[in-house]
């Protein structure tokens, strides 16, 4: 009998150390294609290393584990949503931000996010906030809305989604008609989305969506500060190229600013929902706006995989493979291994 214990608990203990390795994979696939990790995920992955680490070099008793996990998976969703009980929570929260990048060495966030979320785009302010002239003191308004989204930006980083949300709720109250707010709507929609709030995120990424519209219209208008002396002499002495200047800042808005991160991030809330569809919608949006963005293949080509279209997946499989053949071959994978189609070679090329 104690033989036959001491297996169960071995075998309850390997069960931890998988989904500890398989969390530490999934987080590091997300944040290598700048989705932003859930809050929740990460204390999750933090305390099925705990345990498994804890069981292996002490002499508990790894029976304990089979009540442990449940505990845990429940446990995180608690801590993260309510903050609760205070001492404990502060502690796990803190060696989770301590732990993740640790298990995230060596990831290349790509441009347009960040371990936590965080629009790379956004926290270098690759774009100024212009001035309300409806306001009353507009540049005293600019700096309110500054201080707000960085100190909404620290509290991201720290995993503290509620005094985000607050501080970037600040920073679109101070100035709403900012042609800039869509920054805020975006990295509030982000807090959202790492609390698992996925309806609050979709909505804050569309109101991002909107307004970053609006901003792509300001930034387009002829003479804009943001052309340059030098275009603006080129126009001169040539009349007829403008319109070819506005295109050109229109493309380079739409594919080296925050425009694609948009539909990206609101694709990744779909996703995360199971609403496959909607996601395939805003993945391919972000397709046609920067059709480099080997991110957007990917989780596009996962969610046509989640509806069962193998040919649209294969589809951006090609696309993938110029991109990031890791990623790519990784995903290629997956495809041979699903048992409907693991009598069907597939070759690479």
């Amino acid at each position: 009998m104690e033989i036959l214990l001491n297996i169960l608990g071995w075998l309850a203990w390997c069960i931890v150390v998988y989904l500890a390795i398989t969390f530490v994979y999934g987080t590091r696939i997300y944040a290598k294609s700048g989705i932003p990790l859930n809050s929740i995920t990460c204390v999750q992955t933090f305390l099925w290393w705990a345990i498994a680490l804890t069981f292996l070099f002490s002499n508990l008793s790894k029976l304990h584990i089979i009540w442990l996990v449940p505990i845990s998976f429940l446990g995180a969703r608690f801590i993260v949503l309510t903050g609760l009980p205070p001492i404990v929570a502060q502690i796990i929260l803190l060696l989770t931000q301590i732990f993740m990048p640790i298990i995230l060495l060596g990831v290349r966030v790509p441009d347009g996010g960040s371990k936590h979320g965080e629009n790379t785009h956004y926290q270098s302010g690759g774009v100024a906030l212009a001035s309300d002239s409806t306001q009353e003191n507009p540049s005293e308004n600019r700096r309110d809305v500054q201080a707000y989204r960085a100190s909404g930006n620290a509290h991201l980083r720290k995993l503290e989604q509620d005094q985000a949300i607050f501080e970037q709720t600040k920073a679109v109250e101070a100035n709403p008609e900012s042609p800039g707010v869509g920054r805020n709507y975006f990295l509030r929609g982000t807090a959202y989305y790492n609390k698992g709030q996925y309806d609050r995120a979709i909505d804050d990424y569309s109101n991002a969506i909107e307004h970053d519209a609006m901003f792509l219209g300001w930034i387009a208008e002829p003479g804009h500060i943001g052309w340059g002396d030098e275009t603006r002499r080129q126009i001169q002495l040539n009349p007829e190229t403008e319109e070819a200047f506005r295109l050109d800042v229109i493309k380079n808005t739409h594919q080296h600013q925050r425009y694609p991160f948009d539909y990206y991030y609101r694709a990744s809330a779909h996703y995360a929902k199971g609403e496959y569809d909607k996601a395939i919608l805003d993945y391919t949006k972000t397709i046609e706006i920067d059709p480099d963005m080997g991110p957007a293949h990917y989780f596009l080509a996962e969610a046509y995989l989640k509806t069962g279209n193998i040919d649209s997946a294969l589809k951006h499989y090609d696309a993938l493979k110029r991109l990031d053949e890791d990623a790519a071959n990784g995903f290629l994978s997956r495809i041979q291994n699903m048992a409907e189609f693991s009598s069907m070679p597939t070759q690479q090329e």
